[in-house]
Formats: C-alpha cells, sequence, structure tokens
C-alpha cells in the first residue's frame, strides 16, 4: 500500500489518478509512477495534518498563560515551545514530498498525454532549459508556465533554503485576537536570496496555509490537464502490493499480505476493513491457488 485511499477521497486530490491505476489499459510503468506520485501526495497530507495537530496543541498551552503576557501592537509575542517540534518537523517533510511530487509530475503528465520529450529530472531543470523544448503543446505548456510562476518555484527556493541554508522556523509567533490564540510560523517572501540576513517576512506567508496551497497547486494542475484529456475522476481504492513474495510452489497455505485500514472510528471503537491475500496450495497446472478475501479480528470470530 503506497498511499491512504480514504485520505485522497476525502480531500478531492488526485481522483483523476483513480481512474487510471489499477486500470488493466494501463501500463505498468504508469501505474508505478502514479503509486509512486500517490505515495508523496499522502506523505504530504500526513505531514500536514500532524502540523495541525501540534499547532493546536501549542496554542492550548499559549493561552494557559494569556493573562499574565503582554503583547505588541499586533497582538503577538515570539512563541516557543516543546509541542511545536512536531509542527517544525514537518516543514521540511513537507516540502521535500512536494519538490518530489513536482519532479515526477513531469513524466506523468507526458505518460497521461503522450506528449513530451527528453523529460529531465527536475521540474526545476526543465525551465531553466525553457519548458517549451519538451514539446508538450501550448496549452500544456501555458498550465505548467503558470503553476510555476504562482507558487511552483517559490516552494522549490524554500525547500532549497530548508535543505541547504537555514531552518525555517525562526519567526514564529502567538497571536490572540478576539479572544482566538493562533500559533504562526512565518515563511520567507524572498528565498531566492538564499541569505536569511536578507529575508523579508511583509507577506506573512504563514507555513501551513503555504504548504497546503504548494499541494493543492500541484493538484489543480495535474486535474487541468486530466480534464483536456478527458480522463473521469475515480476514488480510490485500498489494494495490496506484494514485491517479495517466494515460495510460491510450496503446496500449503499461506498469507502474501495483509491491508488493514482504519475506515472510522466511531464512540471509541475503530471500524476496520482488513483484507488477505492468501496462497490457498497448488492448482493441477502446477500455478498457485490464489484467494483474496475479507478478515474479521481474532476478538470477532470468538
Amino acid at each position: 500500500m503506497h498511499y491512504l485511499p480514504n485520505l485522497l477521497n476525502h480531500n478531492n486530490f488526485f481522483l483523476h489518478l483513480a481512474s487510471l491505476s489499477p486500470n488493466p489499459q494501463s501500463s505498468a510503468s504508469l501505474t508505478k509512477k502514479i503509486d509512486r506520485f500517490l505515495y508523496r501526495g499522502t506523505c504530504a497530507l500526513q505531514s500536514l495534518l500532524a502540523m495541525e495537530h501540534s499547532l493546536k496543541e501549542s496554542e492550548k498551552l499559549g493561552l494557559e498563560y494569556i493573562e499574565q503576557l503582554k503583547f505588541d501592537s499586533k497582538n503577538r509575542v515570539p512563541f516557543a515551545c516543546s509541542e511545536l517540534f512536531l509542527a517544525y518537523a514537518q516543514i521540511p517533510a513537507t516540502l521535500s514530498s512536494i519538490v518530489i511530487m513536482q519532479n515526477q509530475l513531469l513524466r506523468l503528465i507526458s505518460d497521461i498525454t503522450g506528449q513530451g520529450k527528453n523529460i529531465p529530472k527536475s521540474m526545476n531543470d526543465a525551465f531553466k532549459k525553457g519548458i517549451e523544448i519538451l514539446e508538450f503543446d501550448e496549452q500544456i505548456n501555458d498550465l505548467l508556465n503558470n503553476y510555476w510562476n504562482n507558487g511552483g518555484k517559490y516552494i522549490r527556493e524554500v525547500r532549497n533554503v530548508n535543505e541547504h541554508f537555514d531552518a525555517l522556523v525562526d519567526y514564529t509567533f502567538f497571536e490572540f485576537k478576539n479572544n482566538v490564540g493562533t500559533v504562526l510560523i512565518f515563511l520567507p517572501d524572498n528565498p531566492e536570496t538564499k541569505s536569511p540576513k536578507n529575508f523579508v517576512y511583509k507577506s506573512e506567508k504563514n507555513a501551513i496555509y503555504t504548504l497546503y496551497d504548494g499541494i493543492k497547486a500541484i493538484n489543480e494542475l495535474l486535474n487541468s490537464i486530466c480534464e483536456i484529456k478527458e480522463i473521469p475522476k475515480g476514488q480510490f481504492q485500498p489494494s495490496i502490493i506484494v514485491n517479495q513474495v517466494a515460495e510460491l510452489n510450496a503446496n500449503k497455505e499461506k498469507t502474501l499480505g495483509v491491508f488493514i485500514s482504519v475506515e472510522e472510528i466511531k464512540d471509541g471503537m475503530r471500524g476496520l476493513h482488513t483484507m488477505e491475500l492468501k496462497q490457498k496450495g497448488i492448482l493441477d497446472n502446477g500455478q498457485p491457488e490464489l484467494e483474496f478475501r475479507k478478515l474479521k479480528t481474532d476478538k470477532e470470530l470468538k
């Protein structure tokens, strides 16, 4: 399992790809590219959920001392707490996932559209060389240019700052307005300078919203291209990926893989969807006899 189907479905992310993989008409190469792309998308969304949780817990701590704090004209104070480090850890993780998705996207677009030649390893290299030389049609070039110039390039530059030059956590504040406490982590307006002493923060780019917009923009770009090619949306389904199966010729029952999905939590109880890929034995033609079945928990069977 390389991605969480329920998470992608609930957030309406990359649903056009659900109609392409798994699909008997799709090549194994395309299916693998989609799986890897959705893995990074799921990682980014999971990181944002963890970041949101961390910020909320940090805000609760700040409110414990609200009557003692003296705020500036913006109703803010510089802020730090141990709970924030979960949010801090998600910034490089999310940036990395989004940039990898950028780099995977060009090859994915090429497979989906049947266009494109000499695709470079990164989207950044593609724009340095000139996106036109990749031989996508004008409509797709316009969509790619719009994406890159309206946030895609910024995400790449912020990732480079975080990875090679400086942490992006210096501008963290606790804000108290209208009886609501909010933790703000600001990203620099001009990461292209690659010099922390020259960073400015006039736009007050809130990290969690900027990162969410970063993955949302990739989703919108992919949606637009799939709609041009008349690829319908679908819904992702639970799946098992088994890459390390051995001894299929053994004439005995064997579990080849297990998939467990927490579908919901209601009244403290987990609703589980569990599937087992199982070898039951060997058929008369010498091929393994396989079975895909739903499992109940051991407690449910008693």
